[in-house]
């Protein structure tokens, strides 16, 4: 007996043995699949990141600063896209951002069939998007004044069919975080809204400085018919030939109906009888609504303007009923809104909001509602009339 042969002997024998060379085949058959799977994860992976992309906008909420936060997913589908045809849109939340495997919950989807953004979530959010097989598809989600709750890991999911019918799905992700504001921050937000103020404030006097460059005829409940100034109606001499600039007092459009003009005065009134006395001082008077035909004349031209939201009129309540102001009659017409008036004021005048469907509401005559708008009155025939 000879010595054994040794282990590379042995190897080099083993590899001419039938067994052997079937693994070999097997190897130089599989090592190529395995590769090509590896490569084609890793472009689904590219995909994944190139072709979804999730923005937040902005990356950080400064509590009780931040006006809004944007979240953006948008997919653009052409002829390199992983995905030949998509089906659906799905922004969710993590339910804990620390905890990569958490569950999501959904906030917003949108789909080819319903092609309009559903709202899944109970949160104070506006979204909008739109889906389509030609172009960039995106959906976008929005909060006002958002808090912490906002914040977390959020996620977009696109869904979709490859050449063949298979089902894909790609994502990314962006993360929203929160802060509270530093000292530096809150005196930059005061000065900015003291700013702003100060800016109102200038505007409304130089308004309210040129009425008070015509004579003030006191109001009362009674006989309060306007003493006109010269030249009249009460405006602005904006030259030396007294052309007066009505667009100073009034809105830039008015109602014409039956032999009257109506129009809204620019300056806020401070309750009713304040409303009154601007109207005056426009060689006008608070509109009187006589009769239904009037009032829908009336309730169609405030309609028709995205000015104003909410106008004083005639009528004033003193010994359990309601008054003209100007002439002291009794008020014609009443088109209350459900459930008024309720009385719930020493003084009563009325008004016409846009939130009743320019129905009739009580409010106090001496208090300030604001912004509360004078719905003047004339005569075509008087000088206001244009």
């Amino acid at each position: 007996m000879g010595a054994p042969p040794k282990f590379s002997e042995f190897y080099v024998h083993e590899i001419s043995s039938p067994v052997l060379m079937t693994m070999e085949r097997i190897t130089k058959s599989v090592i190529p699949l395995l590769l090509l799977t590896c490569l084609s994860l890793l472009t689904c992976l590219s995909y994944a990141v190139g072709e979804v992309t999730l923005t937040t906008t902005p990356d950080e909420i400064t509590i009780g600063l931040t006006k809004t936060l944007n979240v953006d997913c948008s997919y653009k589908l052409d002829a390199n896209s992983s995905i030949n045809g998509l089906i659906a849109f799905f922004i969710s939340r993590a339910k804990n951002e620390s905890n990569p495997a958490s569950e999501y919950e959904d906030i917003a989807s949108i789909n080819v069939y319903a092609k309009n953004v559903s709202i899944l979530t109970s949160e104070p959010v506006s979204a909008s998007g739109v889906i389509s097989n030609n172009g960039v598809s995106h959906i976008n989600i929005s909060w006002t004044d958002p808090t912490a709750r906002q914040s977390g890991l959020y996620k977009c999911d696109v869904h979709g069919i490859d050449a063949v019918g298979h089902t894909i799905v790609l994502s990314d992700s962006s993360r929203v975080t929160t802060k509270e504001p530093g000292q530096n921050e809150l005196l930059d937000k005061l000065e900015e809204m003291d700013g702003k103020l100060i800016t109102m404030e200038q505007k409304f006097l130089e308004l309210y400085s040129k009425l008070n460059e015509v004579p003030n005829t006191p109001a009362s409940l009674v006989d309060v018919t306007p003493t006109p100034c010269t030249p009249a109606p009460c405006c602005v001499q904006t030259h030396a030939s007294g052309v007066c600039n009505l667009e100073d007092f009034f809105y830039p459009y008015n109602l014409t109906y039956n032999g009257h003009d109506y129009n809204i005065l620019r300056v806020p009134a401070w309750g009713g009888h304040d409303a009154m006395e601007l109207c005056q001082r426009a060689g006008s008077y608070l509109a009187e609504i006589d009769d239904q035909s009037e009032y829908q004349a009336v309730s169609g031209f405030l309609i028709g303007q995205s000015k104003v939201h909410h106008v004083a009129i005639a009528g004033q309540y003193q010994h359990g009923q309601w008054y003209y102001t100007r002439s002291g009659h009794q008020v014609g017409f009443m088109k209350w809104k459900s459930g008024e008036p309720d009385y719930l004021y020493q003084t009563h005048c009325i008004t016409l909001t846009e939130s009743s469907s320019w129905m009739m509401e009580p409010a106090p005559c001496n208090e300030n509602i604001n912004p509360l708008y004078a719905l003047c009155e004339s005569s075509e025939s008087s000088p206001l009339g244009r």
